[in-house]
């Protein structure tokens, strides 16, 4: 139910798994919606299950059969947010706990890294975007799988003045 531009990224967490988000640049805002944690491709999936050894190769094949279980989430999920939700809704935040809605009048800047961020191992993504809050916090996401960062500037620089590129 989306026209907006949008651009998948993760949310790097230290402590806890992270989690995988589709963010709408809006004429408003920028709102991200959680779609899946931390498996949220195939080849996330292969990644994080590449055991060694025959040991190894069994429990690659047990856990990864379970694991493709939230990639069709994924794809169910970001599907259910397509057809059915419509962003712009007043409900849109309470759909997930972990959904978001920046203003940018609560953003003093945004920083965009294009040097691929070593989070994701040894998958390739586009580098990292950070929003600088007015309240001093810095929220990170690393853009996966690889996109156009050119584009997701552009996209940014419709709500957000201030942006520097690395």
């Amino acid at each position: 139910m989306s026209d907006y531009p949008f651009f998948y990224a993760i949310k790097p967490r230290k402590f806890h798994f992270d989690t995988y988000y589709k963010i709408f640049i809006t004429e408003t805002d920028f709102r991200g919606a959680k779609i899946a944690g931390q498996l949220m491709d195939e080849e996330s999936v292969e990644v994080h299950f590449n055991f060694r050894g025959l040991l190894g190769v069994a429990l690659s094949i047990v856990l990864e059969r379970w694991a493709y279980k939230f990639v069709k989430l994924r794809y169910k999920t970001e599907k259910w947010y397509d057809e059915k939700i419509d962003i712009m809704d007043g409900k849109f935040l309470s759909v997930d706990k972990a959904n978001f809605s920046y203003l940018p009048e609560t953003i003093e800047s945004v920083k965009i890294k294009r040097k691929s961020n070593f989070h994701t191992g040894f998958v390739n993504n586009s580098g990292v975007i950070e929003f600088y809050i007015n309240d001093g916090s810095r929220e990170k996401y690393i853009i996966y799988p690889i996109q156009d960062m050119d584009e997701i500037k552009e996209n940014i620089a419709a709500l957000i003045m201030n942006i520097e590129v690395e």
